[in-house]
């Protein structure tokens, strides 16, 4: 398992250290609270992607055209 460069040696050595620090039942609350906090990020950067997305797929907004009285500067 090779996952971000991270082995199964060092995500075993994070989760011993983890359990030593916070404890059994911490861990538990710790690790619920951190997989939700990632799909809330997934989510959130998934709507950013689909949203810039829209707006470079969209056609350019129209250009009102000019009243024939109005005269434009010279240049």
């Amino acid at each position: 398992m090779d996952f971000l460069g991270v082995g199964l040696g060092e995500v075993l050595l994070v989760v011993v250290i983890a359990l030593i620090v916070l404890g059994p039942e911490r861990l538990v609350e710790s690790a619920s609270s951190l997989g939700r906090l990632a799909g809330e990020l997934r989510r959130a950067s998934q709507e950013f992607a689909d949203q810039i997305n829209q707006e470079l797929e969209a056609p350019p907004p129209s250009k009102k055209p000019s009243s024939p009285n109005q005269k434009t500067p010279l240049r």
